[in-house]
C-alpha cells in the first residue's frame, strides 16, 4: 500500500486529543536532557484497578531514550494523524506542519530538534507488560512497539527544512486506540503555554489520569471530584 499523500497539515486549533494509554503511561521522560549513556530504563506503575505494570524502554547503542521535546512532537503527531483521517498506512506531513502542530517556532534549532526526536521515537522500543488498555474487549494487554513505527523524511545538505516531506506511521496499538476512540481532549493552548518540557509532560500525564478507564462498559469518562 502506497503512503497516503496529504497537503501540509498545520494544527492551529486550541483543542486537540491525546491517546489515553500514552498519556497515562508517560513513556517519554519529561527531563530536558538525559545522560548520553542512558539507553534503557524500566519502571513499575499501577493500573487504575491497582495491578502492577512493568514498562521497559530500550534504544540502540547510537541513541538515547526519548525525552524532553519528544513528548511535544508525539502530541503533534497524534493530532496530525487525526487531521489526516486516521489512515490505514503511513501519512505525510511537512516538517513545518509538524513543527507548528507541536507548538514550536519556525527556526533552524527546532528543525534540528524535530529530526532528532523523530529518530528517537522511531528507534526506541517499549515493552508494556499487561498495562496497555484495549477499549473494545476491555482488556489489559502486553504490547511491544516503537511509537513511530515507520519513518521516512527528506533533508537538504543543511538538514531538515520547513518544506521537507516527512512520512510516518504510528504504532498499530496506538492507531487501534485512536480509531476505537480511546482518547481524551487535550487543551493545546494551555499545554503549549507551559514553559518547560517537564511541566508539559507532567500535565499530560495528570490530565490523562482524570479519566476512568476501568469501568465495566469500557467507556472513557471524567472522574468526579
Amino acid at each position: 500500500r502506497k503512503p497516503r499523500r496529504a497537503a501540509p497539515l498545520v494544527l492551529d486549533v486550541g483543542s486537540g486529543y491525546d491517546e489515553l494509554n500514552l498519556g497515562r503511561l508517560a513513556l517519554i521522560s519529561g527531563q530536558k536532557t538525559v545522560p548520553a549513556t542512558l539507553r534503557r530504563w524500566q519502571k513499575s506503575i499501577l493500573t487504575p484497578d491497582g495491578r502492577p505494570v512493568v514498562i521497559t524502554c530500550s534504544v540502540p547503542e547510537d541513541q538515547v531514550v526519548p525525552h524532553g521535546l519528544d513528548n511535544d512532537f508525539m502530541v503533534g503527531l497524534v493530532n496530525l494523524c487525526f487531521e489526516a483521517g486516521l489512515p490505514d498506512g503511513p501519512f505525510t506531513v511537512s516538517a513545518y506542519g509538524l513543527l507548528k502542530a507541536s507548538g514550536f517556532p519556525d527556526t533552524a534549532q527546532y528543525y534540528r530538534s524535530l529530526e532528532e526526536s523523530l529518530v528517537r521515537l522511531n528507534k526506541a522500543n517499549y515493552t508494556i507488560d499487561e498495562g496497555w488498555f484495549v477499549r473494545g474487549p476491555h482488556t489489559w494487554t502486553t504490547q511491544s512497539f516503537a511509537q513511530v513505527n515507520y519513518l521516512s523524511y527528506a533533508r537538504s545538505k543543511t538538514g531538515v527544512r520547513g518544506t521537507s516531506v516527512i512520512t510516518v506511521q504510528l504504532a498499530p496499538p496506538i492507531m487501534d486506540s485512536l480509531r476505537a476512540g480511546y482518547i481524551k481532549p487535550l487543551d493545546l493552548n494551555f499545554y503549549r503555554s507551559l514553559s518547560q518540557p517537564l511541566v508539559r509532560a507532567v500535565y499530560r500525564q495528570l490530565d490523562a489520569l482524570h479519566f476512568d478507564d476501568s469501568t465495566p462498559d469500557g467507556l472513557v469518562r471524567e472522574l468526579s471530584a
